[in-house]
């Protein structure tokens, strides 16, 4: 997963060791826009790699960050209205959402699911009527 190297600062030299990398390949997640984006926060929290021939559960420092990429890439394509591509997004980007806007108490919301809060919005929809 090429993304996190390029957003969440995985070092290139040390990508085949990391424990991120090791705990979603041990668990099948090998592709960004086919298995991670489907992940939840419970899947992530699962999480788990072999270290030095035992199975270990993935720290908890990783599990904040892989919660808030996977949040990061919701949040973008929500705001998007749209699935956005991981690799544009820069590790700029992704620092900047983590530690501003990201709030690791709510649940992450998939893109597509997402509800606007607009009571203007809402109140329109509940108005129109669909003609038979």
């Amino acid at each position: 997963m090429t993304a996190l190297i390029n957003v969440c600062g995985v070092s290139y030299a040390h990508y085949k060791t990391h424990p991120m990398v090791l705990a979603l390949n041990h668990n099948g997640i090998v592709q960004f826009n086919m298995d991670f984006i489907h992940m939840t926060a419970a899947d992530i929290d699962a999480l788990q790699y072999e270290k030095g021939g035992t199975l270990v559960p993935l720290e908890l420092n990783f599990k904040i960050i892989l919660r808030a990429f996977l949040a990061f890439y919701h949040n973008q394509s929500h705001k998007q209205r749209g699935a956005i591509n991981i690799l544009d997004a820069t590790i700029g980007q992704f620092k900047y959402f983590r530690n501003s806007e990201y709030d690791p108490t709510k649940d992450i919301t998939p893109w597509g699911l997402a509800i606007s809060h607009n009571k203007g919005l809402t109140d329109c929809n509940k108005m129109v009527k669909p003609s038979a």
